[in-house]
Order: structure tokens, then sequence, then C-alpha cells
């Protein structure tokens, strides 16, 4: 081969290597990110409405149920999900249910087609339900004052499918689930926030108020403050706090609480008056008044910075209607409580004996100075300790005569001291002096039968159940072994 043929061969070799080397890294690398847009575009022709990462300013629904108008609180649009702030703009102005608008918002943001039809001509569309259609959805863009809209006509004839047009694409008619318009059905409360406190979360409460009684949030626990001073059963309180904060109305009865059908149904006391603090002192307030000449039980609300009247359910409301004793803490120790107890000391006034106890590494042990000839049960101890953060206070009872305690228990967990004084009371019930000066409370068989009332019941060598009472139902007598 002349050296002139060899050079333009090895040139071209190396030009088509060069070629070949190129294609490869576009082909791994794609760094021009072809696959990727292929990609999109194909997911993109398969739903309805290609919203991916777009933002709503508006959004209106017109069906059987009328027209509901909805504006976006965000100058930057909201997503299309249920994290957007909506309000109803007609045929009510009212904070937007999140839910719904939520659901509607993500139908048509995911909804995919089942197929597609060419439509040629614009005059078929009554053919397919779509000159008088059955929904209508109109939204404009954040940023856009280009209206752009859906229509769902009427069903396939095979399969559960309706037909629809898009704005985006004139020409084409979309075969679509028919659970689509499922999110759409709805009048005008369908719409609307169904909370009586929209604003309000659960974690905002630090005061609840209803009739006769007040409660107050420190930290994590709830206290009353009338009609005593004594702590309130936190559980339960903090899930009466979560009931009124997602307090939903059933209806909206009233949209004005001065028109002449709002005053007939206030007539009358309110059955039930709440007040609430929430969030940086702010103040709600709460009526309920019983329905007149109704079999109904349900409530009528009227709710503080809400213009009407709302239907509240009688179930939701029954929990505030108890006695005392069910709002009242019924327990000596929480379970809490009881994991970080770090010392005990047991006083025996009828044996004159005392045992004090430190835990370390979840091991029990004498405290520093303390002395014992005969080993104590561990086992026994903290069988004791679990009964009095397992056991229910039975009833709160009017304190009697003075009588000789059976055990003065001191418990200490962190800088925290407790000291409980407990006396037998017959064969059923121990009682132990109450929050307030006046009362006593009286548990049962839980505590009664896990009781140490003398320094033998500590014992590990006493192989004998903790011994509360002899069969004669007196005192077990101190010097017995």
């Amino acid at each position: 081969m002349a050296p002139e043929a060899q050079a333009v061969s090895t040139r071209a070799t190396f030009i088509l290597m060069l070629v070949f080397m190129s294609l490869g890294t576009l082909a791994m690398f794609d760094p021009f990110h072809w696959k990727q847009k292929r990609e999109e575009a194909k997911e993109k022709d398969h739903h309805l409405l290609w919203l991916k990462d777009a933002k709503l300013s508006s959004l209106s629904i017109t069906s059987s149920e009328g027209t509901f108008d909805l504006g976006c609180d965000a100058a930057t649009g909201c997503p299309l999900d249920s994290q957007g702030n909506w309000h109803v703009q007609r045929p009510v102005v009212d904070v937007a249910d999140e839910s719904a608008v939520g659901a509607l918002l993500n139908s048509l943001k995911n909804t995919q087609v089942v197929e597609s039809i060419d439509l040629d001509d614009p005059g078929k569309f009554g053919e397919y339900g779509l000159d008088a259609p059955e929904l209508q959805i109109t939204f404009h863009l954040a940023g856009d004052s280009s209206a752009h809209f859906l229509k769902v006509g009427k069903a396939t004839a095979i399969g559960p499918n309706l037909y629809a047009f898009s704005s985006e694409r004139q020409k084409v008619i979309y075969i679509i689930p028919a659970v689509f318009t499922n999110v759409a059905k709805g009048g005008a409360f369908h719409w609307r926030n169904k909370r009586l406190f929209p604003d309000l979360g659960v974690n905002d409460l630090s005061s609840i108020a209803w009739n006769n009684f007040e409660f107050q949030k420190e930290k994590n626990d709830w206290l009353f403050k009338k009609p005593i001073a004594v702590k309130a059963n936190s559980v339960v309180i903090g899930g009466l706090s979560t009931t009124l904060t997602y307090l939903n109305a059933k209806s909206v009865v009233a949209e004005n609480q001065t028109s002449p059908e709002a005053l007939q149904l206030l007539k009358g006391k309110p059955v039930l008056q709440f007040q609430l603090e929430g969030a940086k002192q702010k103040k709600y307030s709460l009526e309920l008044f019983r329905q007149a000449k109704t079999d109904s039980s349900d409530y009528v609300a009227r709710v503080s910075g809400k213009p009407g009247l709302y239907m509240v359910d009688a179930a939701e409301i029954s929990r505030f209607q108890k006695d005392i004793f069910e709002y009242r803490e019924h327990k000596l120790l929480t379970e809490a409580d009881r994991s970080l107890i770090d010392r005990v000391e047991f006083q025996f006034p009828r044996d004159k004996r005392k045992l004090a106890l430190i835990r370390e590494a979840g091991v029990w042990k004498l405290a520093p100075g303390e002395e014992a000839k005969e080993a104590f049960s561990s086992d026994r101890i903290n069988a004791f300790l679990d009964s009095l953060a397992q056991a229910d206070v039975e009833s709160f009872v009017k304190k009697g005569k003075e009588k000789l305690a059976d055990l003065a228990l001191t418990i200490s967990f962190g800088k925290e001291q407790r000291l409980y004084h407990f006396t037998i009371d017959g064969k059923q019930n121990a009682l132990v002096e109450g929050e307030i000066p006046a009362e006593q409370r009286r548990f049962g068989l839980d505590i009664l039968r896990h009781l140490p009332v003398r320094y033998a019941d500590l014992l590990a060598a006493t192989n004998k159940k903790v011994i509360t009472s002899e069969p004669n139902g007196k005192h077990p007598d101190p010097s017995a072994p």
C-alpha cells in the first residue's frame, strides 16, 4: 500500500474510533439526559394532565351540585397535594377542607388515561357527553393568567370508564377511570373545612374548661384547677383535648348566627360551654345547644370566630359529661415514675422497724448505713412497686378517724421524693392519703395482695405470701415469726 493511502486509512480508523468512543460515552453517561426525556415524554403521554411540578393559584369545580370556586392563599401557588392552604370563595367564604381539595388535586396530577381517541370533528362532542359535561374543572397555574380546563362526559359503553376532554390537547378525547369523579362530587359543605377549630393544633392547648371543670397543662401533665386542685388523668384529658382539637361539624345549619332560623336554634341555655387557650394565649369558645322538637341527640354548635351554626355528633361529646372521678388521676405512680425509682424506705410503725434500699444497675441493695441480719427479697419489693404503678384507685373517700399506718413508704427518683401511708381497711382494701387533706384513696386487691405490713414480709427467708390480715380479720402480730 502506498504511504499516502496508508496514512489516509490510519486517519479514517482513528476518526471511526473517536466516533464509536463518543457514541459509547453518550450511551453510557447520557450527558444530554436523552433517556430521561424519553421516559418523561412516555410518562406524559399516559397522564390525563401533565402537572408534575405545577402549582395552582385557583380552582373551580362545576357539577350537578353547583359551582364551587377555591383560591390558594399562597402567592406562589399551592402544590397538587393536601399541604396547600385553600379557601372556598363561592358560594360561601370559608376555609377549605384540605383533605377534599387534596384528593381532587392528587387525582388531577396522577390520573392516567385508559385510551386516547383522535377527534377530527369537534361537532362530535355530543356523542361523548362533552357538549354538556357532567363535571368541569377549571384551574389557573401560578403566575399564568390563562385558564386550563378538564371536562368529563358520559360513561363509555364498555367498562367503568368515562370520556374526558382537556384544554391541553384540543383534538383528543380521553377515556379515564370512572372513579376520578368520586373526589369531585359534593356540595358546598364537602369543600368546606369541617373542623370547628381549623387553626388549633393538639399540642397548642394549654388550658381547657367546660361547665364546672377547668384544667391546666404544665409540661406534659394536666392538672385540675377547678373544682379542686389535684392531678388530672393526663391520658383522659389529653384524649379530650384531641377530641376538641379535631371536632368536626356534621353539617352547617345556619350561615349566620343572627338569622331568624339561627336565633330559633339558640333558644335556652347551652348544655356545655367550653373555653380553650391555644398557642400565644389565643382564646377559643364553643357552646353546644340541644335541638328542640326533634328526636336527634346531636348538638347545635356556636363557635368563636365563625359566623354560622353547625351540627355536632352527640357521640363525640358524651365523654365530656362524666363524673369528676373519671377525670382524676387514678394511679399513685405512672409507669415512667416506676422505672426511675432509685431509693425506697419501708417503715413499719407496728413492729417499729424499717428498711432503706437503693437501686444500682437494676439491683436493690442496702442503703449506706443500713444493716440487715437477714436477706431481703428483691422480687417482693419489685412486685409491690409494680403494683403501685399498675393499680387504679377504686374510689376517693372522706378521711375518717386517724389510725396508725401499717406502712409508711418513702420513694425517691431523681430529685423528687414521695411519702405514702398505707392503712389496711378490712380484708379487701388499702387506704392511702389523698391529694387533699379531707380525703383518702381506696385501692383494692391489686395493691393489697402485695402490700408489706411487717418487716418479715420483705425477707427472702419468709416463704409465705405477703400477710395483710389473719383469718379473723385482725392485723398480724408483729412479734410472730
